[in-house]
């Protein structure tokens, strides 16, 4: 009779894992999610957990991922031009809660190791020079203020100061592979799929201007070629673009804060994403009790 009763629990676990997706999010947007996988996510391996705490409200890195891209070219240069085609992001809304970004296309799967690191390099030499033109422009215009305002402009911190590095890693291009999903799901799940990694993110609130998100890193069991090397570098590679991500994020909640923020529209080509999450949202909180 035991037997039969941990029989009874095991099949009800298993029909309990089976349709935990389905419940959650529908029969149809769980199907649909599902398909867009080239493999089986049980396939994965865990690998890490990272832990960001930012200075900004949990909705602002809401914002930022949903965005539709629209602030990759600006807080992540080095993805773009590591071959990251900005037009061929696509956006999709899968009912009340789930929105998908992908991107497909990018030459980035098909370079060496060996290239990667040649296209880092110019890169950074890109950087250093954007550096140089901005401060001769700086130096040039401060010759025009005032004894007081030149004394303020030369000892004010560069950009390059505040923000963080942008350089390339030389594993940026065989990590990323030659797609990637983001997938969103109400109201503070994220689900990113690239090359042969996954990350599965969560962002939690700590207070009105400050959040806490958790990344667990996962990769395909059957990778080839996953060193420890390559999984590292993977890693360091993702904590920069976190990085970039953390500096821009709280950036805007600075801007929010200002007396001089006023609303503004939205982007429709990019970010119907971050307008179906902000229409759920105040459905939710203007709901009566």
């Amino acid at each position: 009779a035991d037997e039969d009763a941990d029989d009874d629990d095991d099949e009800e676990e298993e029909e309990e894992e089976e349709t935990a997706p389905e419940a959650w999010m529908g029969p149809d947007v769980a199907a649909k999610i599902s398909a867009s996988w080239a493999d089986d996510p049980r396939s994965m391996r865990f690998v890490a957990r990272r832990e960001y705490r930012l200075r900004c409200n949990w909705k602002v890195f809401a914002d930022n991922y949903l965005d539709g891209g629209y602030h990759v070219p600006f807080a992540h240069p080095a993805l773009v031009a590591d071959g990251v085609d900005m037009k061929k992001y696509e956006t999709e809304i899968l009912g009340e809660y789930v929105s998908v970004q992908t991107v497909n296309g990018g030459e980035f799967a098909r370079f060496s190791a060996e290239d990667s690191a040649a296209k880092a390099a110019a890169i950074e030499t890109q950087k250093e020079n954007r550096s140089r033109r901005s401060e001769a422009k700086r130096k040039k215009a401060t010759k025009r203020l005032s004894p007081t305002a030149r004394r303020k402009a030369e000892n004010a911190p560069r950009a390059d100061d505040r923000a963080p590095s942008r350089g390339a890693p030389a594993a940026e291009l065989t990590r990323l592979g030659d797609s990637a999903l983001y997938a969103f799901v109400y109201p503070n799940l994220m689900i990113n799929r690239y090359g042969p990694w996954m990350d599965v993110n969560v962002v939690l609130p700590a207070g009105p201007n400050e959040c806490v998100v958790l990344f667990d890193y996962f990769i395909r069991a059957d990778a080839a070629g996953a060193t420890d090397a390559f999984v590292n570098e993977s890693l360091r590679a993702s904590d920069a673009v976190q990085s970039e991500d953390k500096w821009l994020c709280e950036k805007v909640q600075g801007g929010l804060e200002s007396p001089g923020y006023g609303t503004g529209r939205y982007a429709p080509a990019m970010e119907a994403a971050m307008y179906h999450f902000h229409r759920r949202l105040w459905r939710d909180l203007t709901a009566e009790a």
